[in-house]
């Protein structure tokens, strides 16, 4: 299966986008959910994008605060 992405800037186009491509045999259209920052937090997690830190004050030191 191929996938294309489309960043439409103009909300009101998204219906009319819509309704043409579903008349395309063969073109399914998936909406894509806007994630919560716990979610997005949860799959950097999942995927190894944190830091660790053995105290307050290495945070503290790395940030520069």
């Amino acid at each position: 299966m191929t996938q294309i992405v489309l960043n439409i800037e103009d909300k009101k186009m998204v219906a009319s986008l819509k309704r043409v491509l579903a008349t395309m045999n063969g073109v399914t259209i998936a909406s894509s959910k806007n994630l919560s920052p716990y979610e997005k937090s949860k799959i950097e997690a999942r995927n190894g994008k944190i830091n660790t830190y053995a105290s307050v004050d290495e945070l503290f030191a790395k940030v520069g605060a």
